[in-house]
């Protein structure tokens, strides 16, 4: 699931996959913005059937978080 995840996030925010550590946050590190962050949650929403709820999403910094939500909704 982690590398489906790395993957996603690497081609919406278009850095390499080596980029993307399980601890960076991609708002400050990989300068995502809300309207990346949205597309990164509603391609997840697809790849894994689950619903990220909005406010949940501000919670969701790092790949391990969404790793670690993803998980808890499977």
């Amino acid at each position: 699931m982690k590398a489906k995840v790395k993957q996603i996030v690497s081609e919406i925010l278009d850095v390499t996959v080596d980029e993307i550590k399980d601890d960076v946050s991609i708002l400050d590190d990989l300068g995502a913005d809300s309207i990346a962050v949205m597309e990164i949650v509603m391609e997840l929403e697809g790849e894994y059937g689950v619903d990220v709820p909005t406010e949940d999403v501000v919670n969701l910094k790092t790949v391990n978080d969404i790793v670690a939500y993803i998980e808890s909704k499977v």
